[in-house]
């Protein structure tokens, strides 16, 4: 005698349905209870991102500024 269960498998689709409805409910529940930032931490974080964007692009700048005299210098 073989062991049969009376509970269906649950198909892929619904599992994945499932997955979704709760990655849903958790997000909300997260953006819901956040705090939001004040003036001051929001003029930090826009002064961070300024330094962080302004450093990245001299730092693109320089290395495009050096690496056009050495390639004609290699004949390239």
């Amino acid at each position: 005698m073989t062991y049969t269960p009376k509970v269906q498998a649950k198909n892929d689709s619904v599992i994945i349905v499932d997955d979704v409805k709760k990655l849903y409910k958790s997000s909300r529940d997260l953006f819901k209870n956040a705090d939001k930032p004040t003036g001051p931490e929001y003029m930090k974080s826009v002064m961070a991102v300024s330094i962080g964007v302004t450093a990245v692009g001299f730092a693109g700048f320089f290395v495009k500024a050096v690496s056009i005299p050495v390639l004609h210098m290699l004949g390239y």
